[in-house]
């Protein structure tokens, strides 16, 4: 792989004479644009997220209730391994869930996974 990429690097002809800039390669102008990324997401193959988002985002509930759904769909949420991923320390932490002591506290185990979780969404959709 590392072969590879040397190869792929030494291929590439500097034009000393021109300006570095940076550019979006996903737009003709070389511009980044946050209004055309919904459209770039699912042209390039990423689940459709805009059904998620609008869905949310319409939903007659709290705005607090919406901005957490929101964080959750994108996998935002503060969770320790969240948190260690941006480089946070926590050293005598505890690092399991919560709710089980059993799993890394990570959202998808926090919310879906856990069978504490999983006995409270039983509970609370066969109410």
């Amino acid at each position: 792989m590392l072969e590879k990429m040397i190869e792929e690097v030494t291929k590439i002809k500097l034009a000393h004479e021109k300006e570095d800039r940076l550019i979006w390669l996903y737009d003709s102008k070389g511009e980044f644009s946050v209004k055309r990324m919904p459209n770039l997401l699912m042209e390039k193959g990423v689940e459709d997220l805009s059904f998620v988002f609008n869905k949310i985002w319409k939903m007659k509930v709290p705005a607090r209730v919406r901005s957490f759904l929101w964080m959750l769909a994108l996998g935002r949420f503060p969770t320790i391994e969240f948190l260690e991923r941006r480089g946070i320390q926590f050293q005598q932490m505890r690092k399991k869930c919560p709710w089980c002591d059993k799993e890394l506290e990570r959202f998808d185990h926090l919310f879906f996974k856990c069978k504490f979780v999983k006995g409270f969404w039983r509970r609370i959709f066969n109410w």
